[in-house]
């Protein structure tokens, strides 16, 4: 069974991504997204944005719809990352976007973006 996961507010509003299915894959709730973003505020506006456990690119995708300027995921699974770069095209952000592929635990980023 496929999760159903869609960005919830900006200009990418009601967009629909690709989800992995099983039940090992377990995304942020959206209402649980929608408090996270309602804290950040006006910050994501103009922001660089790291998404770290990246999964589906779903929270950094919502970030970018509400303007975040870039956002770099961090993400240690193949296939997971596969998916950001196939949502990401969904909405034609591959160009605001960075995936590290590596563990979370193990990120270091010096790069200038």
């Amino acid at each position: 069974m496929s999760v159903s996961l869609r960005i919830s507010s900006g200009i990418y509003k009601n967009k629909r991504l690709k989800s992995i299915p099983g039940k090992q894959f377990r995304p942020l709730s959206e209402r649980i997204k929608l408090s996270l973003f309602s804290i950040l505020g006006s910050k994501i506006k103009g922001s660089y944005f790291l998404d770290f456990f990246a999964g589906t690119g779903n929270v950094g995708l919502e970030a970018l719809s509400l303007g975040a300027k870039f956002v770099i995921f961090v993400e240690k699974e193949q296939d997971k990352i596969n998916l950001i770069k196939h949502n990401a095209s969904l909405l034609g952000v591959e160009d605001k976007i960075k995936i590290l592929h590596m563990d979370v635990f193990n990120c270091q980023i010096d790069e200038k973006f």
